[in-house]
């Protein structure tokens, strides 16, 4: 599912696998092929990039770094990239190979149940409905919301230190 780049030491892209195609809405691999591997990254991504590339070539190699990549069209998108030194046989660099994994979907999934964790909190916070979660048997308040609170006469805080036996006095 990830696209795989290789570049030569200056970023010139001299391989790809098919992936890369789907992963950049190109139609062809002369598309991206002889290109900067640079050119495929928005324009405040790049210096970071570069950087990023000499980092491989004295390491051999970085993880999962975020950028923004992107498409033949130009519509930004989300990518995490690994990089690995490539070596020729007497231990010379020679190129360095890409794997990247577009993370755009992952990432509005995250933002997503982000934003509705956000809404259920804060509707069951301010709820003026008693809301208590308990655990275990005998029960232990887990979550207790100020709506429960102001019924039983306690603050929140001393709701999750009840005992189950004074709990259960007032269940």
């Amino acid at each position: 599912p990830d696209a795989i780049v290789y570049t030569d030491l200056n970023g010139k892209i001299m391989m790809i696998n098919q992936q890369t195609l789907k992963v950049y809405g190109s139609a062809t691999e002369d598309e991206i092929l002889d290109k900067n591997a640079f050119e495929f990254l928005t324009p405040e991504d790049r210096e970071r990039a570069i950087s990023n590339t000499q980092k491989t070539l004295d390491t051999g190699g970085t993880k999962n770094i975020h950028y923004k990549l992107l498409r033949k069209d130009g519509t930004p998108f989300q990518g995490d990239i690994s990089t690995t030194l490539i070596k020729d046989a007497e231990g010379a660099p020679k190129g360095i190979l890409s794997v990247i994994r577009d993370i755009s979907e992952a990432i509005r999934i995250a933002q997503a149940l982000q934003e509705s964790e956000s809404k259920y909190r804060n509707l069951v916070e301010q709820s003026r409905l008693g809301i208590v979660i308990t655990q275990g048997m005998p029960p232990t308040i887990r979550f207790a919301n100020k709506g429960i609170g102001k019924i039983l006469g306690f603050t929140v805080e001393d709701l999750q230190n009840l005992t189950p036996e004074v709990l259960m006095e007032h269940v």
